[in-house]
């Protein structure tokens, strides 16, 4: 099944960072075209009350999707062997008003209740938050906040998740440039339990302070809880190639992330870089990967997770180089039982 989790793994393989919330509405916009090959709307008016925009629109799933993009000061630049951003620059500007940004994230999840609940061709739903700034996920410790109820931490209390539902208001301590533009109450008729993921690590902590990106998703649903593209068209189905769950069971742990990207892919070669490889991980490779060329041998010994990742999905690795840190992922013709 292809869910809004494969499709951020993939995107991050392409585009561990992007320049702005424009730049990540669009990439993933062309990512979900290529992936389904179904016509993916930017900036879609539902034409509901108050001139409402949703930023994609998949109108043959009924699927819409809101995006925040929230940044903290960050300068970086990929390496040249990276396949579809070679040398490019990205400075990330400075985005403060942290509080602000939680609340137009919830006020997203209410927007798109709004559209499931208005229009009968809108299914499903997804909020999605990608950020460099861990005061978004990191738990609030202290005094309540001025907007305790919007909060989005990992963990509210230790062992607790973070859940939203119900009706949520700045506290009274709010000052009314704070609340300018948003001073209305958020109410939603769903609860949404939340899971921070990894996105992507464009620098290590020690060279940068906001070097890793993780992501937030809110996922509304009408009527059956269904997951994203778990709808639709023969096509999407078969770009879907739901794996056996047999075999999703049989590859866990840290290369699982790599297994479910090569059984996404409908190509049956993908040429990569160990950056890349990186990225979908959400794990840096350990220093074998970069020094021991048999590491990325199609051995199928216990100890061989990574490749095991590789040849339960029906690839093989091909073509090397560790000179330039890239490597070929082949298809063979049939996948390990």
């Amino acid at each position: 099944m292809l869910t809004i989790h494969h499709l951020l793994r993939g995107l991050a393989a392409k585009r561990p960072v992007f320049h702005n919330e424009a730049d990540f509405q669009f990439a993933l916009a062309w990512h979900i075209r290529e992936r389904i090959q179904e016509t993916v709307r930017l900036e879609w008016k539902p034409f509901l009350p108050g001139n409402m925009y949703v930023d994609l629109w998949v109108p043959a799933l009924g699927v819409a999707i809101e995006l925040k993009y929230r940044t903290r000061e960050l300068e970086h630049e990929t390496p040249m062997s990276h396949r579809d951003l070679p040398g490019e620059r990205f400075s990330l500007r400075d985005q403060s008003a942290q509080d602000q940004g939680r609340y137009d994230f919830v006020k997203d999840v209410a927007r798109l209740e709004q559209v499931l609940r208005c229009r009968s061709d809108a299914h499903h739903g997804i909020a999605v938050l990608l950020t460099n700034d861990p005061s978004y996920w990191k738990v609030c410790s202290g005094a309540a906040t001025i907007d305790q109820d919007f909060r989005l931490d990992e963990k509210a209390t230790e062992g607790e998740g973070r859940r939203l539902s119900g009706t949520m208001a700045w506290s009274e301590d709010a000052s009314e440039t704070t609340k300018e533009g948003r001073e209305d109450e958020i109410a939603l008729n769903g609860s949404y339990d939340l899971e921070w993921r990894d996105y992507s690590t464009v620098a290590k902590p020690e060279m940068a302070k906001y070097g890793a990106l993780r992501y937030l998703t809110v996922e509304v649903t009408s009527g059956s809880a269904l997951t994203l593209l778990d709808l639709g068209t023969e096509a999407l189905r078969d770009a879907c190639l739901s794996p056996d769950i047999s075999r999703v069971r049989a590859v866990t742990g840290k290369y699982q992330p790599l297994y479910e990207h090569l059984v996404s892919l409908s190509a049956n070669e993908w040429r990569t870089t160990f950056a890349e490889v990186e990225s979908i991980l959400g794990n840096s490779l350990p220093d074998a990967a970069r020094t021991h060329r048999p590491w990325w041998a199609n051995d199928r010994s216990p100890s061989r997770s990574q490749a095991k990742a590789w040849l339960e999905a029906g690839w093989e690795t091909r073509n090397v180089s560790m000179s330039c840190e890239t490597v070929e992922f082949h298809r063979v013709d049939a996948a390990a039982s």
